[in-house]
C-alpha cells in the first residue's frame, strides 16, 4: 500500500547532502546559460553579416564594425562568467 512513500522527514543525514547537491547543479545550469548567452550575444551581428552578405550582396560597414568588436568581447564575457562562479567547487 505504501509502496511509493514519500519521506516528509527533513531530519535524516541526507536531506542536507541532496539540498547541497541540487544548489550545486542549480549553479553550474545558471553557469552554462550564461556561457549560451554569451556565445549568442558574441555571434549575433557576425551571423546577421553573413546573412546580409549572402542574401543581397551588399557589404555592410557598420555589422562588419559590430561583427569586430563583438567576437573578440566573447573572451571577456567568459573571463567575466568564469570569475563570477569560480566559488563553485566539487
Amino acid at each position: 500500500m505504501y509502496k511509493y512513500r514519500i519521506a516528509h522527514s527533513h531530519d535524516d543525514a541526507g536531506f542536507k547532502r541532496r539540498r547541497q547537491s541540487v544548489t550545486y547543479h542549480a549553479r553550474i545550469r545558471l553557469q552554462a546559460f550564461h556561457y549560451v548567452g554569451a556565445f549568442y550575444v558574441a555571434w549575433f551581428f557576425p551571423t546577421i553579416f553573413q546573412l546580409v552578405i549572402v542574401s543581397s550582396g551588399k557589404f555592410p560597414f557598420p555589422l562588419l564594425f559590430l561583427t569586430a568588436f563583438f567576437v573578440p568581447c566573447q573572451v571577456i564575457y567568459c573571463i567575466l562568467i568564469l570569475g563570477m562562479f569560480l566559488s563553485i567547487s566539487a
